[in-house]
């Protein structure tokens, strides 16, 4: 029985793989967000990244992603601080894309989806005080890769989408008190990104 399980599953791997072209690697990008208030922040991310396009020069999948935030500034009424709180946090994202080989080099892609931040604020005033934020945004893609070899890809594109959930955490004293909160603006992340292509 393990035998056949196996050689079902060899042979559904060979068939994906003469029809699916995917990746894996990381990108890195400056997320600039803006909130309906005139306020706003600037994140810089790096992820590792991943796509499975079925198809042969028009392919469609999942995209993927996860990695770490690093807060940089917030601004409001003209004036820039840097970003207080945890010096890291993270953001994830999952969505559907589309490529289209324009020749044996040059590939076209869009995708949309959900992505997800989770990050940690200390609150001055009381050390032992801290709020996790954790917000999820719907996101559309554009970008155009070139591939080298058909080994390495090189991606350049951008990322842009609004909020859709926002829950904020206050935890004081090892108790955590949570609520859900409306959240308004949007984001831009242009991003460059490098992978292996399998």
């Amino acid at each position: 029985m393990l035998k056949k399980i196996s050689a079902i599953i060899l042979l559904l791997s060979a068939a994906v793989s003469l029809y699916a072209g995917s990746s894996i690697g990381v990108s890195i990008a400056p997320d600039w967000n803006w909130s309906g208030s005139g306020s706003g922040s600037t994140d810089f991310l790096f992820t590792a990244d991943g796509a499975n396009y079925f198809g042969d020069i028009h392919g469609i999948g999942p995209e993927y992603g996860i990695g770490v935030v690093f807060p940089l500034n917030t601004w409001e009424d003209g004036r820039t601080e840097s970003a207080s709180g945890s010096p890291y946090g993270f953001a994830f994202r999952i969505g559907l894309g589309y490529r289209y080989d324009t020749e044996d080099v040059v590939g076209i892609f869009i995708g949309a989806g959900i992505r997800g931040k989770l990050q940690m604020y200390n609150d001055r005033p009381l050390p032992d005080q801290s709020t996790r934020l954790f917000s999820l945004d719907v996101y559309g893609r554009a970008g155009v890769d070139f591939s080298i070899m058909n080994v390495i890809s090189i991606s350049l594109g951008v990322m842009a989408g609004g909020p859709v959930y926002s829950n904020a955490t206050l935890i004081s004293g090892g108790a955590s008190l949570s609520s859900d909160y409306q959240r308004d603006g949007f984001f831009i992340s242009p991003f460059v990104g490098a992978a292996i292509l399998y």
